[in-house]
């Protein structure tokens, strides 16, 4: 995984009232941010005073740590971070804080992503002991299947 920040601007294929703009007018006013942008301190600024996700824009554009599974982040955009963290490695580059992506389009709008450190892999003693875990509870699964439970609260 890898922090991620977000400048969410809304956009829709028509401009209605609750959506003003289209997908082209807020790709386009998010060059102009992105010319703005020259640390990471200056994307957190810029999201908390335009972005129009309001979660992002009270965390400062933060999205916390973004997985290939994380659930609140549309598939379209982990899946562009992935390619980027991909093609930095491919480069020999280990250091992705700081890279500005987009701005890329999603299904509610388009925004800007920039990338922060990524979180490190687990030690020895951590995945052993998540590994351990998982295994006694397959087990137990397996042994007593949790549909064979039978408690004096389901009669």
């Amino acid at each position: 995984g890898v922090e991620s920040l977000a400048l969410v601007l809304k956009a829709a294929k028509l401009p209605n009232d609750l959506v003003p703009r289209t997908f082209e007018a807020a790709e386009a006013e998010l060059v102009e941010l992105r010319a703005k942008i020259s640390s990471v301190e200056d994307f957190r600024r810029l999201s908390a005073e335009h972005s129009e996700d309001p979660v992002s824009r009270e965390r400062g554009g933060s999205l916390g740590i973004v997985t290939r599974d994380s659930k609140g982040v549309p598939e379209s955009v982990r899946k562009r971070i992935f390619a980027a963290l991909d093609a930095a490695r491919s480069a020999g580059v280990d250091d992705v804080t700081g890279t500005i992506l987009g701005p890329l389009r999603f299904s509610g709008g388009a925004l800007l992503l920039a990338l922060g450190q990524r979180r490190p892999a687990p030690t020895w003693e951590e995945m052993a002991t998540k590994v351990q875990g998982e295994l006694r509870r397959r087990f137990l699964v397996e042994l007593l299947p949790p549909d064979s439970v039978v408690t004096w609260l389901n009669q």
